[in-house]
């Protein structure tokens, strides 16, 4: 299963929302960009915000608890 993690950080007196989304390995380059506005475009839908950054990364790249809970670092 492939995690993902939300969180905001301040930048230039702005709160930015930041989207970290595992996907596969094998998607292809062309797809990222579609897959980037698909994120985007359901949390606007769903949730009536906007995402500043989304970044897509290898599965198993978010530090998970040994709960299985995305792990937070301080």
């Amino acid at each position: 299963e492939h995690g993902c993690a939300i969180f905001s950080v301040e930048e230039n007196d702005s709160e930015l929302l930041v989207i970290v989304q595992e996907i596969k390995k094998k998607v292809q380059v062309l797809n990222l960009e579609e897959i980037i506005r698909t994120i985007r475009s359901n949390l606007l839908q769903m949730h009536g915000i906007d995402a500043d950054v989304v970044v897509l990364v290898d599965p198993k790249s978010i530090p998970k608890t040994s709960s299985g809970k995305t792990q937070r670092l301080f």
